[in-house]
């Protein structure tokens, strides 16, 4: 909820990632242990129970999820990114993510593309071809920073007749702007600016923020409940001491009366034995139970000091 990107998941990601390396290395004890699994369960809860991650919040996610909208399966469909920076890289890799069939990169040097392609497993083009290749690409996603229009046009007249009329999906997030406004007035080319994945974005962005009150509260129960553990573990050395106490108890009381009566044989001594062993645990079971159960009150610790006190339980023993 706090990250800078509300409903971000990468956290949670690195928070498993940690776990697991601080399991392996074995310097976890049980309390820890117990927070990060418990820190886990809440973020799927979060995420199952409430809609905080729905609806992509990136520029670069969002053309992804638009491009699928309009051609459905990315599975046969070319991808062309032109421009080799982080928006580009971000928006090849969530199609790749989503499953697309072919990447092209184009830039003006090719050693730059095809450092960006080879990362996808795609094809390196220099952008001097891009008239040339223009008509392969399904989905196109420019963003150069190039000072004037790289696509006009009359550019897509020539492209959509060569794919024999089969639509594109454009979309210019460069600033100033890569392609003419009025190719989005080619018919069956689909064209999207900065300024449309923006809005979309923000309206998912605020959607999540809606989510904000529910998750909170999902969070809260979920402390609330490690907490208890918590104070069911303090307790745990206590119910420890007791339980070692009364059986020191019966068995000095067992030997006692046993060696009185030499005379029985190891089958009664044993009915005997389990018998001191049913009478103990009879006696500590409701002393037990009220001990858990108080300790998720505000009094545990008082509640841990009278009980100290009534069976002479003392810190050494613990």
């Amino acid at each position: 909820l706090d990250s800078m990107v509300v409903g971000e998941n990468e956290i949670m990601g690195q928070l498993q990632q940690t776990y697991e390396a601080a399991r392996h290395a074995g310097v976890l004890n049980r309390t820890l242990s117990v927070m990060f699994q418990r820190a886990l369960k809440c973020g799927k809860r979060v995420r199952a129970e409430t809609r905080i991650g729905a609806g992509k919040v990136s520029v670069a996610s969002v053309a992804v999820d638009l491009a699928q909208s309009i051609l459905k399966d990315l599975g046969d469909k070319t991808a062309m990114i032109i421009g080799s920076g982080q928006i580009s890289e971000l928006a090849l890799k969530s199609l790749v993510e989503h499953g697309v069939g072919k990447v092209m990169v184009l830039n003006r040097t090719l050693e730059r593309a095809q450092n960006l392609a080879a990362k996808f497993k795609g094809e390196a083009i220099v952008l001097a071809a891009l008239p040339d290749h223009l008509h392969r690409a399904d989905i196109l996603i420019s963003s150069t920073g190039a000072s004037d229009l790289i696509l006009r046009r009359a550019d897509f007249e020539r492209a959509i007749v060569q794919r024999g009329r089969a639509p594109m999906f454009v979309i210019d997030i460069a600033v100033p702007r890569d392609i003419e406004r009025e190719a989005a007035h080619v018919e069956n080319v689909y064209c999207y600016d900065i300024d449309d994945l923006q809005s979309a974005a923000q309206r998912n962005l605020r959607r999540r923020q809606d989510e904000i009150g529910d998750c909170e509260a999902i969070i809260q129960a979920e402390v609330e409940n490690y907490l208890a553990w918590r104070r069911r573990l303090n307790m745990e050395p206590l119910i420890a001491a007791l339980t070692q106490r009364f059986n020191k108890i019966r068995e000095q009381e067992l030997k006692r009366t046993l060696d009185k009566l030499p005379e029985l044989s190891p089958e009664k001594r044993g009915e005997i034995e389990k018998l001191s062993r049913r009478i103990i645990n009879n006696l500590l079971r409701d002393p037990i139970t009220a001990i858990k159960s108080e300790a998720l009150g505000d009094h545990s610790d008082t509640l841990m000091e009278l009980a100290q006190r009534l069976f002479g339980v003392h810190e050494t023993e613990q």
